[in-house]
């Protein structure tokens, strides 16, 4: 049975919002699935992050936090296979695709710097679609 891909609502924390998953990540295994699952999700998040990001209204003119590797599919499966190992990142299509940890040389870095809500907005796009090319 194929796991349901995570959604996401917004939370007002300490003046920004912040994306926050409404049900759970599934518990991890090693198969191939966990991987396209994981992409999937990654996905799904800067959908949303996108949605929002073109939708201002609806941040009410605050900052958008992604919520790092807290809503990150790839984070999180990689957080589980290399749990204790200090080897972060190494099994992740972006590390797989950049050879570098912490989505390094990646929109996400613009994502990560930008300065208002359309340079997000542009990076987040990036993102979105860097993501899309490793499936």
């Amino acid at each position: 049975m194929t796991k349901p891909l995570p959604t996401f609502q917004l939370i007002k924390k300490d003046g920004r919002y912040v994306i926050f998953p409404v049900h759970a990540f599934p518990e991890w295994t090693d198969s191939p699935e966990d991987d396209h699952w994981a992409l999937e999700a990654s996905i799904a998040k800067w959908q949303f992050v996108v949605s929002n990001l073109e939708n201002p209204k609806q941040l009410r003119g605050h900052a958008l936090n992604d919520g790092g590797t807290a809503t990150c599919g790839l984070c999180l499966l990689d957080d589980y296979r290399t749990a204790g190992l200090m080897e972060w990142c190494t099994t992740c299509a972006i590390y797989k695709a950049t050879g570098l940890r912490g989505c390094g040389n990646t929109p996400y870095d613009e994502y990560c710097v930008a300065n208002n809500n359309e340079d997000a907005l542009e990076a987040a796009r990036a993102e979105l679609a860097f993501l899309k090319s490793l499936r």
